[in-house]
């Protein structure tokens, strides 16, 4: 799906890359509808079951985004191909993502904004809207996995090193920090 997207993808293209057979794939998940939804529900846990946990600890803002960073970061550098998939989806109308990502990963969003928003002093009210800073740092992770080219060209070199992932990430964090928390 992230390769060709859902309308190019067939099941026996996804049987034939598992190495099973197409009748396999039906018996097991049905239709090609209801194994999309199965890969992208299976993506996600991972993110879900991870921000759960940060959630828990009542991290202060500034280490819960730092968290979330790191999670973010780290699952979509093993996951590449599930951000290509979802922004392969966003690209068009999102119909078939939007249910699962609001589904999944919607209450946890809510529930960190919330913990943003719980974290600052009595009467303080943020400086960026938390819900918009989930958004925002969604998208600057999102680019820096989809767009390696043209970082690359813009940096004048390859973006994707251990230390330029480790500067990524401290960029992300310098920006949401700051903006967040008017430094």
């Amino acid at each position: 799906f992230s390769d060709w997207g859902y309308d190019a993808t067939r099941i026996k293209d996804v049987a034939l890359k598992a190495g099973v057979n197409a009748a396999l794939v039906h018996h097991y998940f049905g239709d090609k509808e209801d194994l999309y939804q199965t890969v992208l529900t299976d993506a996600v846990k991972p993110l879900k079951v991870l921000g759960a946990r940060l959630l828990v600890k009542g991290l202060p803002m500034d280490l819960l985004l730092a968290a979330w960073v790191e999670v973010l970061c780290t699952y979509f550098e093993r996951h590449k191909d599930i951000l290509w998939l979802i922004t392969r989806e966003c690209l068009g109308n999102a119909g078939r993502v939007r249910a699962i990502l609001v589904d999944t990963m919607g209450p946890l969003f809510g529930k960190t904004v919330e913990s943003i928003q719980s974290g600052l002093p009595a009467g303080q009210k943020p400086k960026v809207d938390p819900a918009f800073l989930i958004v925002n740092t969604l998208g600057m992770l999102a680019i820096w996995h989809t767009h390696t080219t043209l970082i690359d060209a813009v940096l004048g070199e390859n973006s994707q090193t251990p230390a330029n992932r480790l500067r990524v990430r401290q960029q992300i964090m310098a920006v949401l920090t700051h903006g967040a928390m008017g430094r």
